[in-house]
């Protein structure tokens, strides 16, 4: 009984109500013998109740609901033809990996992927969370931490990762998001989930 209470939404009870009263109202006013005027004065505010019910419904907030499932691994072609989207949402950390500093620094500003050596960093999880929506990936949101002046983040990463992906990676068809949108502000890189 109470989850059919509150299945019934308000305009649903609102809307014939209105309806009701108009009715009313046209009948009181276009009747030749028209009943007693003390009932027009008690119509008339209800009517106008009920106007103020419906547009409160109507323009107050959609319950969202969201609802969260266990992740699935996708290994082989058959799971990967089931469960793959053509959306993705990753975070992205500040790389990490073996290479040294100054290589880093080179490979960045010339775009050498494989000396950046992506498959063996941190950002690997990524790379293999787009693969494995393989070629129904469309669009992919890179979320990254915002550089300051103290500390730099990962938001020069996101976009680098973004060119390997879909130059090297085989994505080319697919809008890569890692603009302002998408940089948090975070104290530090560990805390977000899935990057470490």
């Amino acid at each position: 009984m109470a989850s059919t209470i509150r299945r019934i939404q308000p305009s649903r009870i609102v809307v014939p109500i209105i309806a009701f009263l108009l009715g009313l109202v046209a009948r009181f006013i276009w009747t030749p013998n028209p009943p007693d005027w003390r009932w027009l004065i008690l119509l008339l505010p209800l009517l106008a109740l009920a106007f103020v019910a419906y547009a409160w419904e109507r323009l107050s907030p959609r319950e969202v609901r969201v609802r969260f499932e266990a992740p699935i691994t996708i290994e082989t072609d058959e799971d990967k033809e089931r469960y793959a989207r053509a959306g993705l949402i990753a975070f992205v950390s500040k790389y990490r990996s073996g290479v040294p500093p100054d290589v880093v620094k080179a490979a960045r500003s010339t775009g050498d992927y494989a000396s950046l050596n992506f498959l063996n960093s941190n950002l690997e999880p990524v790379i293999h969370a787009a693969n494995s929506h393989g070629p129904k990936l469309r669009y992919c949101w890179l979320i990254s931490s915002r550089s300051t002046m103290k500390r730099p983040g990962s938001d020069e990463d996101a976009e680098l990762l973004a060119k390997y992906l879909a130059e090297e990676g085989g994505f080319g068809d697919c809008q890569f998001f890692f603009d302002t949108s998408c940089k948090v502000s975070i104290n530090n890189d560990q805390e977000i989930p899935g990057t470490h």
